[in-house]
């Protein structure tokens, strides 16, 4: 494994934590699922601490373990999904710099 898979990795677990923990996702379905574990929600973020299964998909340091470990999985079954999720996360970040810069 080379650095750059190692980055690669690193990437792809921040963006899938995100997603699920903070993002509505596609058709919402990141949204339902907490809601569905009892997390409340305030403009799309967790705002509570439920107990169980719920405090893992409102903390993304805790979901980001179990990501680093399926991310990893499928970097060994193969790393195309990985590199396009560390790209996707990439993206993020420069708009998000964009942003900052922008407006302060």
């Amino acid at each position: 494994m080379t650095f750059l898979d190692m980055g690669a990795i690193g990437l792809a677990t921040w963006r899938l934590s995100s997603l699920v923990v903070n993002e509505e996702g596609p058709w919402g379905v990141f949204l339902r699922l907490r809601c569905r574990l009892g997390i409340s929600h305030d403009d799309g973020k967790p705002c509570a601490w439920p107990d169980g299964l719920g405090a893992l998909f409102s903390c993304l340091w805790c979901m980001s373990v179990w990501m680093a470990g399926l991310t990893y999985l499928v970097w060994w079954l193969s790393p195309v999904p990985v590199y396009i999720l560390a790209a996707s996360a990439l993206c993020v970040l420069f708009q998000s710099a964009i942003d900052w810069r922008q407006h302060g």
